[in-house]
């Protein structure tokens, strides 16, 4: 019989507490990991934005999560050894911007099983069930941007520069215009080379041909697209500080760091919100739920549209206006371009 009561108070015991292992009502906190390109969270861009994800996480889910931040090497050669310590270290979550890997995350993510990785700002097409490719509709925000530009020029002459586009090829051209030929049919295309950019700060006027609508182009721009780092935009800004005319930035949000002389030329910004991206990631999480594969973010969800008060680019009825046609791409309710 001793043996019998000896043996009823282990099963209690294994099933109450555990026998040592009682459970104090903790629970283990979900540890989130970002690897920030070189630059680090100061660059007006993509970093900055998903760093600030990572902060607004820390204070909305507090215990329930652990945070860290690493930046990679100028050169990102140290990126696959930071992506496999977070791993190793049991992160549920890590967030990364591709520098070299390429198809190789989709091998890294394998071999991590419990970890869930999300390549922001992606290329790639990977389908594996612990990697998101957290991709951006660009093309959406040229239309965005195309639209506002042809409504805020006076002249019709609006000039295109991409910083970063390689042989002088824009993925933002095509879709940029189309938003200007959704409201107006006066406006032209100015494609901005650096000579032709160098021209405009001197005079204010270019001659060019447009590669998209052929005709040639007179007249004074007065309002110029540039997508690019900070950097490149702050340069142009500031170059452009006495010449009457406007700008739209892309790829970088430099409002919050310029001057007052310097605001007065930006009408609006379009950037990547990679740190709601981060922040929707990890709120499903911890709800259980996680997005694989290609996951496209538009003007509803990851793309960020600010306009700018103090440039007083657009009239009231032009603000309200705008809001709506953002509102209808958002939707896909105004279709393709008119031809």
């Amino acid at each position: 019989m001793k043996k019998n009561y000896a043996l009823v108070i282990i099963l209690i015991c294994s099933l109450l507490s555990g026998c040592g292992m009682v459970n104090s009502g903790k629970t283990e906190k979900a540890k989130i990991g970002l690897i920030l390109n070189f630059g680090g969270p100061n660059d007006s861009a993509r970093n900055q934005s998903a760093d600030g994800g990572l902060h607004e996480v820390a204070r909305d889910f507090g215990s329930a999560v652990e945070t860290k931040m690493f930046e990679t090497a100028a050169d990102g050669s140290n990126e696959e050894y930071l992506i496999r310590l977070l791993a190793a270290n049991d992160y549920k979550i890590v967030f990364l911007f591709d520098n070299d890997l390429g198809d190789r995350l989709a091998q890294i993510a394998a071999v991590y099983p419990n970890t869930r990785f999300v390549r922001l700002d992606s290329s790639y097409k990977s389908a594996l069930g612990n990697l998101q490719e957290a991709d951006y509709d660009i093309q959406a925000a040229g239309s965005a941007a195309g639209m506002l530009a042809g409504m805020a020029s006076k002249t019709g002459a609006i000039g295109f520069i991409d910083f970063s586009a390689k042989s002088n090829e824009s993925v933002f051209e095509q879709s940029f215009f189309q938003g200007i030929r959704k409201v107006s049919r006066t406006g032209e295309l100015v494609a901005l080379t650096k000579d032709k950019l160098a021209a405009l700060q001197k005079s204010a006027s270019v001659k060019t041909i447009n590669p998209v609508t052929q005709p040639p182009v007179n007249g004074k721009i007065d309002i110029i697209f540039a997508n690019g780092m900070y950097a490149e935009q702050l340069d142009l800004i500031n170059s452009c500080k006495s010449l009457p005319l406007k700008i739209i930035t892309c790829g970088a949000n430099p409002l919050e760091k310029l001057t007052a002389e310097q605001q007065r030329l930006v009408i609006a910004t379009f950037y990547k919100n990679t740190g709601a991206t981060l922040y929707s990631v990890v709120k499903q999480q911890l709800a259980g739920k996680f997005q694989s594969g290609v996951v496209r973010y538009g003007l509803a969800s990851g793309m960020d549209v600010l306009l700018n008060d103090k440039a007083d680019g657009l009239t009231d009825v032009q603000k309200t206006l705008y809001k709506k046609l953002l509102k209808d791409i958002e939707t896909n309710q105004l279709g393709e371009a008119n031809k």
